[in-house]
């Protein structure tokens, strides 16, 4: 069965909020500011919840030391 716009809008943002949660991807990478912008107007309350969920997120991700990765040549 095919999903709505917005349940892929809540799964996206749901799947960026663990990958930086799990420090698989920075805030900037996952880009989900747009992602909120379409949510919004189809389901305000749910918006607000994941935003409160992707602020926090955001906020122990910038107060926890970064590790320094090697890369390969």
């Amino acid at each position: 069965m095919a999903k709505t716009c917005e349940e892929i809008y809540i799964s996206r943002i749901e799947n960026g909020i663990r990958g930086i949660k799990m420090g698989n991807k920075t805030p900037e990478e996952v880009n989900l500011q747009p992602v909120f912008n379409k949510l919004k107007p189809l389901n305000p309350h749910m918006c607000d919840d994941l935003n409160d969920k992707y602020i926090k997120v955001v906020t122990d991700f910038n107060n926890k030391p970064q590790k320094v990765q090697n890369k390969r040549r």
